[in-house]
């Protein structure tokens, strides 16, 4: 056989590899896995999910995609969103509306990689730097981002984990206490700090079939939603997702790994996808949780956002 017929015939099986599996014969992808919108910013609807497709650049032009972290700014409606390139967005929620670019995180030399970010009730905002095991710390509205923060501080313990392997995770507690998770490898527990001040204690995640966390949420009644991925090659679907949920009294003790009551495969609710952010929205209608993925900007992946009742998740993780 020819070198271009050899070419040929492994990009046709490629081709059905790619149709076999975006048809669902992965485990973990559902009918959940036809809802992508196809269009910028529309949404689309499924019971009470909704997707939508982010708009590829921001009103200035700047282009919009590698979103690690979420957060919900109550002041202006949006959604923060930032990059692990060291991008700023708003998102508009209320209303919806295009993008906005906010800027590039300024931050010291010796730490970088943004992978979440937290709202602080005194008007603050916190991001988690995985490059240099640190936390940023600003003050005053969102645009304030893109200006020096008033504050980094750098944890031993995250150092001590390696190069790049940082906190991926980010939950705000209560009396200012912070959950941060490293993502890990393989099937061994995740590293998790409970952080208070300059008091970390060292506590573990668990870890099971290839996920490692990538966001944490603390959730209004003390538990904390964590957001699992796991890369699954080259053919889609490339990732699966997965939510765990700690419960409140598990975070209050000093050792040993973190307490699951639940877990869901995420691909039960929202199409198979690079999720990597959370935030919750309070509303009159008890609060929705926001998901954003992460393009990586690369084809077939894409940037969306996707909103899920409160309530209606926290049923379904439990099985009701």
């Amino acid at each position: 056989m020819s070198r271009r017929r050899r070419l040929t015939a492994a990009l046709l099986a490629l081709a059905a590899a790619w149709t076999s599996a975006a048809k669902g014969d992965d485990h973990d992808r559902t009918p959940g896995g036809d809802r992508t919108p196809g269009g910028d910013g529309a949404f689309v609807s499924e019971g009470p999910v909704e997707i939508s497709r982010i708009a590829s650049k921001a009103v200035d032009g700047a282009v919009v995609g590698g979103l690690s972290g979420l957060a919900w700014d109550k002041h202006t409606g949006s959604l923060i969103a930032v990059s692990d390139r060291g991008g700023v967005f708003a998102l508009p929620i209320r209303p919806e509306g295009p993008p906005r670019y906010i800027g590039a995180f300024d931050l010291p030399r010796n730490v970088k990689d943004p992978e979440a970010i937290r709202s602080t009730p005194e008007g603050g905002w916190l991001v988690s730097l995985e490059f240099g095991g640190a936390l940023a710390y600003f003050r005053g509205e969102a645009d304030v981002l893109a200006q020096k923060p008033m504050d980094v501080r750098v944890y031993r313990p995250l150092i001590d984990l390696g190069f790049n392997a940082g906190a991926e995770s980010l939950a705000l507690l209560d009396f200012g206490r912070l959950l941060a998770i490293a993502e890990g490898k393989g099937d061994a527990d995740r590293p998790a700090f409970l952080i208070d001040g300059e008091t970390v204690i060292r506590r573990s995640f668990p870890a099971k079939g290839g996920y490692s966390p990538v966001d944490a949420l603390a959730l209004p009644n003390g538990d904390v939603l964590v957001l699992e991925r796991r890369f699954n090659g080259i053919l889609p679907p490339f990732f699966s997702a997965r939510l765990a949920l700690i419960p409140a009294a598990s975070l209050d003790r000093n050792s040993g790994p973190l307490e699951l009551s639940a877990r869901l495969k995420l691909a039960r609710l929202l199409p198979a996808e690079n999720w990597e952010g959370m935030a919750f929205v309070n509303d009159d209608k008890g609060g929705a949780i926001w998901f954003t993925s992460d393009d990586n900007f690369q084809w077939p992946q894409a940037t969306l956002l996707a909103r899920i009742p409160l309530e209606y998740l926290l049923r379904t993780l439990s099985g009701r």
